[in-house]
């Protein structure tokens, strides 16, 4: 009943892809004793993240291949937070959390008198970004950040504290879309006023009068201890390697399941169903977070700026060059729009304004822009989520950065 409403007519417009590829892969995996499926990761940042995921599961299941279906998570890894955190330090005292992607409206409510920031970069590489540089800049928030250089966020702070550069603290560290662990040991002394988070909270304990232990924490012994703590996780060698710095990957948790009741892949799910997804997977158009704009805009990866703080590097900079957005010809010439010129990307969140390049691989009704441009390079003093929304994805609740859109025109 359900493969009959998705007639090979329909998938094709609804994919863009022609029926002969759809037919070509539908014949492959058919026909394969040894197919796998690698989902990536990233899903969440859609509207239609989850429902999705549940698509490609369900094919899996259908085809007999639920052991070759392979994802990553950050709940692969299973390391107890709460070690580190002692949430139950709080007591009554303890606040619901606010995402992250709410922070731009909850500022412009004036929910906060004071911030702390550390090892983030709010005011660009959150939604709306418009509204949470200016809930920022708010002359009633005393904002603190701890950073290692002077990012956009610790330009707006009233207090900057000096953090450390890798080199100069003890840290474990995990890999993204993996389950690869790795500790990377302190090999020089930070400059006097430079300190790590850990040193800096542990500071900040002390001048509050917080409890004792909390003010001695020394970064050798806590690594030692949270180690320990998931000892059963490692063979003996393994846990050598580890302390002797090399990258280790975790073996599976035992029992762990697909986060599903029954732990298998459950073509059709009472779970969903109740959480507004429906029982069984179905087709959901990402809807734009209700945006109207003519072309779905496309952060990228940079190779040159990874992250917000890579366009503080002159280096890295220079690299990537001025601040551009890739465009189909086609879709440039139907809009009178030449490249070079400096266009205007705008939607109902904010606008942005790059210079023009056009790319034949870009697919028509898409644009493409690489990396975080450096707000400083803009005439709006903003980076590309000035353009995305604070519409959360559909079961994970996440930052759809890949659903958004705009509309073009001249600057």
């Amino acid at each position: 009943e359900i493969a009959g409403a998705y007639p090979l007519e329909r998938v094709a417009g609804d994919t863009g892809l022609a029926p002969s590829e759809i037919e070509w892969l539908s014949d492959c995996l058919a026909g394969s004793s040894k197919a796998w499926i690698k989902t990536g990761i990233g899903w969440n940042r859609r509207r239609n993240g989850a429902m999705s995921m549940r698509a490609v599961c369900s094919l899996a299941a259908v085809l007999g291949i639920a052991d070759h279906l392979h994802f990553e998570s950050g709940d692969h890894f299973g390391l107890d937070n709460d070690w580190l955190s002692q949430p139950e330090r709080l007591g009554d005292r303890a606040r619901e959390p606010i995402r992250h992607i709410e922070l731009g409206r909850e500022l412009e409510a004036g929910h906060f008198r004071g911030a702390v920031v550390w090892g983030h970069n709010p005011a660009v590489v959150l939604p709306e970004s418009g509204r949470v540089q200016a809930g920022l800049a708010r002359d009633d928030l005393f904002l603190v950040v701890h950073e290692l250089v002077l990012t956009e966020t610790a330009r707006l702070a009233d207090v900057v504290l000096p953090a450390t550069a890798l080199p100069e603290y003890t840290d474990v560290f995990k890999s993204y879309g993996h389950r690869v662990l790795q500790i990377s040991r302190k090999v020089c002394d930070a400059p006097a006023e430079q300190r790590s988070n850990l040193r800096t909270f542990a500071s900040i304990a002390q001048r509050l009068g917080m409890d004792e232990d909390l003010c001695r924490l020394d970064e050798e012994e806590l690594l030692t201890g949270f180690m320990n703590h998931h000892r059963s996780r490692f063979t003996d060698g393994e846990f050598e390697r580890l302390q002797r710095g090399e990258p280790v990957k975790l073996q599976p948790r035992s029992g762990l399941t697909r986060g599903t009741p029954s732990g298998r892949i459950e073509l059709a799910s009472d779970q969903c169903d109740e959480q507004g997804q429906g029982r069984v997977a179905a087709y959901v158009p990402d809807d734009g977070c209700s945006m109207a704009g003519r072309f779905w805009l496309h952060p990228t990866p940079s190779v040159a700026t990874h992250n917000s703080t890579y366009s503080h590097s002159g280096r890295h900079v220079r690299r990537a060059g001025s601040p551009r957005v890739w465009v189909h010809p086609e879709d440039a010439r139907e809009l009178g729009l030449t490249a070079g010129q400096d266009v205007r990307l705008h939607n109902e969140v904010g606008s942005l304004t790059l210079s023009l390049a056009l790319n034949d691989d870009a697919p028509r009704g898409m644009v493409r822009v690489e990396g975080f441009p450096d707000p400083a390079q803009t005439s709006e003093g903003l980076s590309t989520n000035a353009l995305t929304r604070s519409t959360a994805s559909d079961l994970a609740a996440g930052f759809c950065q890949f659903s958004a859109r705009v509309d073009l025109s001249p600057a």
